[in-house]
């Protein structure tokens, strides 16, 4: 959502501004679609580690190198970054707390998580409007998705019934 007005911030042409939607919705589908294949192939941990880590560093580029060429490339990290986790996220909630319960949990996940991204773009507009740029948002949102890839990191599945954990 904030791609398209940072990019004209920075002097892109409107038109050409919407690639970076374009971009982001094209690879958040190659990202759910590759992500169960490599989930197969690969730890779902590592899998969703990588994801997590791409959306991260797309971000923090971003702030870094303020271009129309990097708003295309981050927007094509941010968009498998998300892409990517919405498969294999609820593998983890499932894991951790019982396939008997992953809908309610997931539902308070999302009651939690739902105002917290709906947020997030009326925030980097805050931050803009404070700052004159986007950049402190991008770094932060680079902050936040670094936290969650150390909770990630920390992950333990629920052990197996009459195991110890």
């Amino acid at each position: 959502l904030y791609m398209v007005p940072f990019l004209e911030d920075i002097g892109t042409e409107p038109e050409l501004a919407a690639l970076g939607a374009v971009v982001a919705a094209v690879f958040g589908f190659v990202g759910t679609i590759s992500s169960g294949a490599l989930a197969d192939r690969f730890p779902p941990k590592v899998v969703l580690f990588s994801w997590v880590g791409l959306f991260a560093a797309s971000f923090a580029a971003l702030s870094q190198w303020p271009s129309f060429g990097m708003g295309l490339i981050a927007s094509a990290g941010m968009g498998l970054g998300t892409g990517g986790v919405a498969p294999i996220h609820p593998l983890f909630i499932g894991s951790r707390f019982g396939p008997e319960v992953l809908a309610g949990v997931m539902g308070i996940q999302g009651l939690i998580g739902l105002p917290l991204m709906a947020s997030a773009p009326i925030l980097a507009g805050a931050v803009r409007d404070a700052t004159g740029h986007y950049e402190p948002a991008f770094l932060g949102a680079a902050a936040i998705l670094v936290v969650a890839a150390l909770f990630l990191a920390a992950f333990r599945p629920r052990p197996p019934a009459g195991g110890r954990g």
